[in-house]
């Protein structure tokens, strides 16, 4: 039998499962109850790692009595991608704000943003860098080495 409910995330860590094997991240998840407090495995998807904030929403599905995986996480924030693209993005502790992101454009652009001084790098379909941020603007033709730092232009032969 299988039963689906909502949780709240109250924790989480990296320990080994149930069956004692790999290391696994784990979620202390609230039901309605506040003492229905119990600990889930989270799933993702391959080549991904994710500690969802505490009050994250946590989707759990329970397959018989004594085994209960979440299965998705609602962060509440509010989605940016279009049709046919991806957005990565890393919270800050509370989850609730963006703090760095990379986002896989459907136009064959790549922006990533949270680079602290420097904040968005957007590569072009063509090889094309440019990045722009509060310390100033840059901008490599990966055909010529042309940089353009603060309107001022440098050629750099490669």
């Amino acid at each position: 039998m299988f039963m689906l409910q909502i949780g709240t995330v109250k924790g989480s860590e990296v320990k080994p499962n149930r069956g004692a094997y790999a290391p696994s991240r784990l979620l202390q998840v609230q039901f309605v109850d506040p003492l229905d407090v119990q600990t889930v495995q989270l799933y993702t998807r391959n080549g991904e790692d994710y500690v969802p904030p505490e009050g994250t929403r946590v989707a759990v599905l329970f397959a018989g009595s004594a085994w209960a995986i979440g299965i998705a996480i609602d962060d509440e924030i509010l989605p940016e991608a279009l049709d046919g693209e991806k957005w990565i993005y890393a919270t800050d502790p509370t989850g609730t704000n963006v703090v760095a992101s990379i986002k896989l454009m459907n136009n064959g652009q790549v922006l990533i943003s949270g680079l602290g001084d420097l904040g968005q790098i957007l590569i072009d379909a063509d090889g094309t860098i440019e990045g722009t941020g509060p310390v100033g603007d840059f901008s490599l033709d990966g055909v010529t080495g042309q940089f353009s730092v603060n309107g001022g232009n440098f050629t750099v032969d490669v």
